[in-house]
């Protein structure tokens, strides 16, 4: 029943999503023992395989698909819509564009009552923001610390923590600063460098 809920939440918030960088889903149904959602048909590969087969990527690459993101969060931004769990897996890079895929855990301004129980942290330990972890309300700037690390991953070819245990990984995204990305990539640009600052830092604010 909660996951059936999900899925109907996650039409209801994708449909409202009009925007070339966001998947598009089209409608649901029902059949014996289950739901199924109709979305446009995509050729391309997720976000996380062009990162393990491609590295290193040009700047000029990577400029293009963050842009690209960027975008597609703003609508849903515009909208009150929160991802929540953006990360390279919820991406696909067709050949003529980047698509955000999943707002299954997304929230939305006036929605209605949450899924998830208070407390409960939601979204993936790599790319979760400090304030999500802390329990906050997340708000458009979680997204934008999600896009951080994906910007650090995509220049660095590694994501910013190394660690075995997800306890242990969520301590880092609270406390740690992450590596310089010029010790992974000396020829990053200081504008580059000062970007990352500002979408990883620990403070919303």
């Amino acid at each position: 029943v909660q996951e059936e809920a999900r899925l109907l939440r996650e039409v209801q918030i994708c449909r409202r999503i009009t925007h070339p960088n966001v998947v598009r889903i089209y409608d649901i149904g029902r059949f014996p023992g289950g739901l199924f959602v109709t979305m446009e048909h995509l050729e391309g590969r997720g976000l996380d395989t062009v990162i393990n087969e491609d590295l290193p990527l040009p700047f000029e690459r990577i400029r293009s698909v963050l842009v690209e993101i960027a975008a597609g969060l703003h609508e849903a931004h515009s909208q009150g819509i929160i991802h929540r769990d953006l990360k390279p897996a919820n991406i696909i890079v067709t050949a003529s564009r980047a698509k955000i895929l999943d707002f299954g855990i997304a929230s939305m301004s006036g929605l209605g009552a949450r899924l998830t129980q208070t407390g409960i942290v939601m979204g993936t330990p790599m790319y979760i923001a400090p304030d999500q972890i802390l329990g906050g309300e997340p708000d458009s700037r979680s997204d934008l610390y999600s896009l951080g690390v994906i910007a650090y991953t995509l220049i660095a070819g590694r994501e910013p923590y190394d660690a075995a245990e997800a306890t242990l990984l969520l301590l880092k995204q609270l406390h740690a600063q992450p590596p310089p990305i010029q010790r992974f990539r000396p020829e990053t640009p200081a504008p580059w460098a000062a970007l990352l600052d500002r979408l990883l830092a620990k403070n919303p604010q």
